[in-house]
Protein backbone atom coordinates (compact mmCIF):
# COMPACT_ATOMS: atom_id res chain seq x y z
CA UNK A 1 0.00 0.00 0.00
CA UNK A 2 2.79 2.28 0.82
CA UNK A 3 4.38 1.62 -2.38
CA UNK A 4 1.10 2.69 -4.36
CA UNK A 5 0.61 5.60 -2.58
CA UNK A 6 4.89 6.10 -3.20
CA UNK A 7 4.08 6.04 -6.99
CA UNK A 8 0.76 7.88 -6.65
CA UNK A 9 2.52 10.69 -5.64
CA UNK A 10 5.39 11.02 -7.76
CA UNK A 11 3.41 10.38 -10.71
CA UNK A 12 1.51 13.46 -9.42
CA UNK A 13 4.43 15.30 -8.86
CA UNK A 14 6.17 14.01 -12.14
CA UNK A 15 2.41 15.57 -14.12
CA UNK A 16 2.47 18.65 -12.42
CA UNK A 17 6.55 19.69 -13.44
CA UNK A 18 5.15 18.60 -16.88
CA UNK A 19 2.21 20.76 -17.35
CA UNK A 20 4.79 23.90 -17.17
CA UNK A 21 7.84 22.58 -19.40
CA UNK A 22 8.77 24.41 -22.23
CA UNK A 23 10.97 23.53 -24.74
CA UNK A 24 11.58 24.48 -28.20
CA UNK A 25 11.16 21.06 -29.75
CA UNK A 26 13.62 20.17 -33.45
CA UNK A 27 14.53 16.83 -35.05
CA UNK A 28 18.22 17.33 -34.83
CA UNK A 29 21.09 14.99 -36.18
CA UNK A 30 24.42 14.03 -34.24
CA UNK A 31 26.24 15.99 -37.29
CA UNK A 32 24.40 19.62 -36.33
CA UNK A 33 23.94 18.78 -32.53
CA UNK A 34 25.92 21.14 -30.46
CA UNK A 35 25.53 19.64 -27.16
CA UNK A 36 24.13 16.46 -25.80
CA UNK A 37 22.87 14.93 -22.54
CA UNK A 38 23.60 11.39 -22.12
CA UNK A 39 21.72 8.95 -19.33
CA UNK A 40 22.66 5.87 -18.04
CA UNK A 41 22.23 3.12 -15.70
CA UNK A 42 25.71 2.15 -14.24
CA UNK A 43 25.19 -1.30 -14.22
CA UNK A 44 28.41 -2.82 -14.61
CA UNK A 45 32.00 -1.62 -15.08
CA UNK A 46 31.89 -2.81 -18.53
CA UNK A 47 28.75 -1.40 -19.56
CA UNK A 48 30.11 2.08 -17.49
CA UNK A 49 33.17 1.64 -20.21
CA UNK A 50 30.53 1.45 -23.21
CA UNK A 51 29.01 4.53 -22.06
CA UNK A 52 32.33 6.01 -21.65
CA UNK A 53 33.24 5.28 -25.42
CA UNK A 54 30.48 6.84 -26.55
CA UNK A 55 30.35 10.02 -24.69
CA UNK A 56 34.46 9.90 -26.36
CA UNK A 57 33.31 10.01 -29.72
CA UNK A 58 30.92 12.32 -29.44
CA UNK A 59 33.58 14.95 -27.32
CA UNK A 60 36.04 13.66 -30.31
CA UNK A 61 33.15 15.15 -32.86
CA UNK A 62 33.26 18.43 -31.08
CA UNK A 63 30.40 17.94 -28.93
CA UNK A 64 29.46 19.35 -25.14
CA UNK A 65 28.60 16.45 -23.72
CA UNK A 66 27.05 15.86 -20.08
CA UNK A 67 27.06 12.67 -18.88
CA UNK A 68 24.76 11.48 -15.66
CA UNK A 69 24.71 7.85 -14.79
CA UNK A 70 22.50 6.53 -12.18
CA UNK A 71 23.61 4.16 -9.63
CA UNK A 72 21.76 1.50 -8.23
CA UNK A 73 22.81 1.51 -4.20
CA UNK A 74 24.19 4.61 -1.96
CA UNK A 75 27.96 4.26 -3.09
CA UNK A 76 29.48 5.10 -6.51
CA UNK A 77 31.70 2.23 -7.42
CA UNK A 78 35.22 3.26 -7.77
CA UNK A 79 35.30 3.19 -11.42
CA UNK A 80 32.85 5.78 -12.41
CA UNK A 81 35.43 8.47 -11.69
CA UNK A 82 34.04 11.83 -11.36
CA UNK A 83 34.72 13.80 -14.57
CA UNK A 84 34.16 17.14 -15.83
CA UNK A 85 31.24 16.12 -17.90
CA UNK A 86 29.90 13.21 -16.01
CA UNK A 87 27.74 13.25 -12.79
CA UNK A 88 26.47 10.43 -10.85
CA UNK A 89 22.98 10.00 -8.78
CA UNK A 90 22.30 6.98 -6.60
CA UNK A 91 19.48 6.23 -4.32
CA UNK A 92 20.78 8.46 -1.35
CA UNK A 93 19.88 11.51 -3.98
CA UNK A 94 15.91 10.69 -4.36
CA UNK A 95 13.27 11.72 -2.22
CA UNK A 96 11.29 9.27 -0.03
CA UNK A 97 8.75 8.93 -3.10
CA UNK A 98 11.89 8.36 -5.76
CA UNK A 99 11.69 12.01 -7.46
CA UNK A 100 15.27 13.45 -7.62
CA UNK A 101 15.86 15.77 -4.60
CA UNK A 102 19.07 17.86 -4.91
CA UNK A 103 18.94 21.69 -6.23
CA UNK A 104 21.28 19.72 -9.15
CA UNK A 105 18.62 18.13 -10.93
CA UNK A 106 16.71 21.36 -11.19
CA UNK A 107 19.36 22.90 -12.75
CA UNK A 108 20.41 19.78 -14.74
CA UNK A 109 16.84 19.27 -16.40
CA UNK A 110 16.40 22.99 -16.97
CA UNK A 111 19.87 23.09 -19.51
CA UNK A 112 19.39 23.82 -23.19
CA UNK A 113 20.72 20.87 -24.95
CA UNK A 114 20.40 20.04 -28.67
CA UNK A 115 19.80 16.11 -28.16
CA UNK A 116 19.45 14.12 -24.80
CA UNK A 117 20.18 10.22 -25.20
CA UNK A 118 18.71 8.20 -22.84
CA UNK A 119 20.37 5.02 -22.89
CA UNK A 120 18.81 3.13 -20.31
CA UNK A 121 17.48 -0.64 -21.53
CA UNK A 122 14.80 -0.71 -19.06
CA UNK A 123 12.52 1.51 -16.60
CA UNK A 124 14.34 3.81 -14.63
CA UNK A 125 11.69 5.91 -12.99
CA UNK A 126 14.51 8.46 -11.69
CA UNK A 127 16.23 8.84 -15.80
CA UNK A 128 12.44 8.98 -16.72
CA UNK A 129 12.04 11.87 -14.39
CA UNK A 130 15.24 13.67 -15.67
CA UNK A 131 14.61 12.85 -19.79
CA UNK A 132 10.71 14.05 -19.02
CA UNK A 133 11.52 17.11 -17.67
CA UNK A 134 14.36 17.91 -19.62
CA UNK A 135 14.89 20.96 -22.17
CA UNK A 136 16.05 18.93 -24.85
CA UNK A 137 15.00 20.30 -28.30
CA UNK A 138 15.49 16.41 -28.85
CA UNK A 139 15.03 13.56 -26.74
CA UNK A 140 16.08 9.77 -28.18
CA UNK A 141 15.26 6.60 -25.93
CA UNK A 142 14.24 3.18 -25.99
CA UNK A 143 10.64 2.13 -26.79
CA UNK A 144 8.34 1.99 -23.95
CA UNK A 145 4.29 2.49 -24.16
CA UNK A 146 4.41 4.53 -20.43
CA UNK A 147 7.03 6.64 -21.33
CA UNK A 148 6.63 7.72 -25.19
CA UNK A 149 5.24 11.36 -24.54
CA UNK A 150 8.32 12.63 -23.37
CA UNK A 151 10.65 11.26 -26.36
CA UNK A 152 10.53 12.29 -30.03
CA UNK A 153 12.52 9.57 -31.57
CA UNK A 154 12.18 6.25 -29.63
CA UNK A 155 13.82 2.67 -30.29
CA UNK A 156 12.76 -1.26 -29.80
CA UNK A 157 15.54 -2.15 -27.35
CA UNK A 158 13.84 -5.91 -26.65
CA UNK A 159 16.38 -8.10 -29.17
CA UNK A 160 19.16 -5.63 -28.82
CA UNK A 161 22.16 -7.58 -27.16
CA UNK A 162 22.79 -4.35 -24.75
CA UNK A 163 23.99 -1.08 -24.70
CA UNK A 164 27.02 -1.08 -27.15
CA UNK A 165 24.29 -2.34 -30.20
CA UNK A 166 21.76 0.79 -28.41
CA UNK A 167 24.63 3.00 -29.23
CA UNK A 168 25.18 1.62 -33.28
CA UNK A 169 22.03 1.90 -33.87
CA UNK A 170 21.45 5.45 -32.42
CA UNK A 171 24.60 6.67 -33.79
CA UNK A 172 23.06 4.85 -37.49
CA UNK A 173 19.77 6.55 -37.43
CA UNK A 174 20.70 10.32 -36.06
CA UNK A 175 23.82 10.67 -38.07
CA UNK A 176 21.25 10.49 -41.74
CA UNK A 177 18.38 12.83 -39.93
CA UNK A 178 17.68 16.01 -41.82
CA UNK A 179 21.39 15.51 -44.06
CA UNK A 180 21.53 18.62 -46.48
CA UNK A 181 25.43 18.21 -46.61
CA UNK A 182 27.57 14.99 -46.69
CA UNK A 183 28.99 15.07 -43.26
CA UNK A 184 31.39 12.53 -42.51
CA UNK A 185 29.58 9.92 -40.11
CA UNK A 186 30.44 9.62 -36.72
CA UNK A 187 31.97 6.37 -35.95
CA UNK A 188 31.64 4.86 -32.47
CA UNK A 189 34.83 3.11 -30.78
CA UNK A 190 33.28 0.60 -28.70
Amino acid sequence: MLDQFKNWLWNQQYKRNLAGLHRDRATVNLVEAKTVVVLFEVISEDEYYRVNSFVKTLQRNQKIVNALGFVHGKLIPSYCSRRLSYDFITEKDLNWYGKPARQFFNDFVKKECDLLVDLSMKENKTLQYIAGLSRARMKVGRLDTNTQQYYDMMFITDKMSGTEEFVQTIIQYLSGLNRNKQETLLQPML
